[in-house]
């Protein structure tokens, strides 16, 4: 008899603050939450936090962790999840449990740490590349959110590129639905934060970020000698010593300018990207790298990085940088903040990320390669 597709989901990341792994579990999840042959099960300690994330899955099927430490939930916790019931598909974010108890899948968003070892300390390296290689290796399905990503496992796990799908990050609706007219956002920031005339920045504080470069070239340029202020928004995951550095020696008559939120709500975010003058994101490395389309899908003019997996963003046509390259990078900031922003090539640049970036169709192509993976008359 056929019955549905049923998928455990190690959320475990909802407990922890913002990222990539999030978006992505958030995005795939609620599409395939709207499916009627797919049964998903999550698994978290902080399960009531998780429900109002995904309010269309079933209060019964969320399994609380006993304790938020890593060791145990991969060693007790998830086993014990399933071990006690049937799933079909038991889906993790870099590290899965050694013991397979079902089919997994297993997202590796980027290998950075390897790739760029200089921005990582030993102790984030050393137990992380054994542990993530055996995983991936071991799992039934295995996806990239970029070709990037993808090629960088394919070299350093030794998979043939063909074993690795590319499932990329979608851009949520909302930053496209909501008519949030540039005037309103403007009054909206400055409202809450006192803030306005800036330049915004999304992302976490690490080395490989790259906010020192940003905020040098603010004070070279020295733009705030025409009232433009500088916004942060993200918490510090890794030390970046060289920012650490600018900001200590900042003079004050400068550092007013510059603002720094660890975290902004969901709801806000968006009141954010369409308030900004220019959204930069300057990162050296990322295995994905979601701000920049999130902000020209608000109609936002953006200056993104070329690097890595941001290579594949050419519709941004001359928007995008050498990060590496100070000279262009001065350059390319100076040109589009004196730009006068056309409002039809904005448009046109977020109708193609619409088109390009959806979670519905990286939902429809993670559940197509499950189905393949399974009997033909496991699903209805």
């Amino acid at each position: 008899m056929n019955k549905s597709l049923k998928i455990f989901v190690d959320a475990h990341c909802f407990d922890n603050e913002y990222q990539g792994s999030r978006t992505f579990l958030k995005g795939i999840y609620t599409v395939l939450s709207h499916y009627s042959e797919v049964e998903i099960f999550m698994g978290a300690y902080d399960t009531q936090h998780l429900r109002c994330e995904f309010p269309d899955v079933p209060v019964n099927h969320f399994f609380q962790y006993r304790s938020q430490r890593p060791l145990l939930r991969l060693v007790r916790d998830i086993p014990g999840i399933l071990r006690q019931h049937v799933f079909d598909f038991a889906h993790f974010q870099y590290v899965s449990p050694i013991v397979k108890w079902c089919k997994y899948i297993v997202t590796t968003h980027d290998l950075l740490f390897i790739e760029r070892k200089k921005d990582f300390p030993w102790s984030y390296r050393l137990p992380r590349y054994p542990l993530f290689k055996y995983c991936c290796r071991n799992a039934d399905i295995r996806t990239a959110p970029s070709v990037f990503s993808r090629n960088s496992i394919s070299k350093y796990y030794h998979i043939h590129a063909d074993k690795i799908t590319v499932i990329p990050n979608g851009v949520n609706t909302e930053f496209f639905e909501r008519k949030i007219s540039k005037d309103q956002a403007v009054e909206f920031i400055w409202k809450g934060y006192q803030i306005k005339n800036f330049i915004l920045y999304v992302s976490r504080i690490e080395p490989r970020k790259n906010h020192a470069s940003l905020l040098q070239l603010y004070m070279e340029m020295q733009l705030y000698k025409k009232d433009i202020s500088i916004v942060f928004i993200g918490k510090e995951s890794i030390k970046d010593p060289a920012l650490q550095t600018i900001v200590r020696n900042m003079p004050e008559n400068i550092s007013r300018y510059i603002r720094h939120f660890h975290q902004i709500s969901s709801g806000e975010l968006p009141w954010f990207y369409r308030a900004a003058k220019l959204v930069v994101y300057p990162s050296l490395a990322e295995g994905f790298g979601i701000p920049p389309l999130e902000a020209a899908a608000m109609e936002t003019p953006v200056l993104c990085s070329n690097t890595t997996a941001m290579a594949d963003f050419q519709f941004l046509g001359d928007q995008l940088f050498d990060p590496e390259n100070k000279q262009e990078f001065q350059k390319k900031l100076g040109e589009m903040l004196s730009r006068t922003s056309e409002k039809e090539h904005l448009q046109e640049l977020a109708k193609t990320i619409y088109q390009k970036y959806s979670w519905e169709k990286s939902g429809s192509t993670l559940l197509g390669y499950m189905k393949k993976a399974l009997p033909l008359n496991i699903i209805t």
